[in-house]
């Protein structure tokens, strides 16, 4: 089932810390780190939708123990 958190204490946080990766920048999101954050900021908007919220989340899939 799926779970959303809202982040947006720290999606900025979060863009800061996959800046700390900027070899893998290009490769990953087809541009350079402005490019990632604009992209990282539209995901978490658009997960957020799909919580039925209008902020900024990050989805979470958790699992039944049988």
């Amino acid at each position: 089932m799926p779970e959303y958190a809202d982040i947006g204490d720290q999606l900025e946080r979060k863009i800061t810390g996959i800046n700390l990766y900027a070899s893998q920048i290009e490769r990953l999101f087809g541009g350079g780190t402005q490019d990632m954050a604009r992209q990282v900021r539209a995901y978490a908007r658009k997960v957020s939708l799909l919580d039925g919220s209008n902020g900024v989340a990050e989805r979470y899939w958790s699992t039944v123990a049988s």
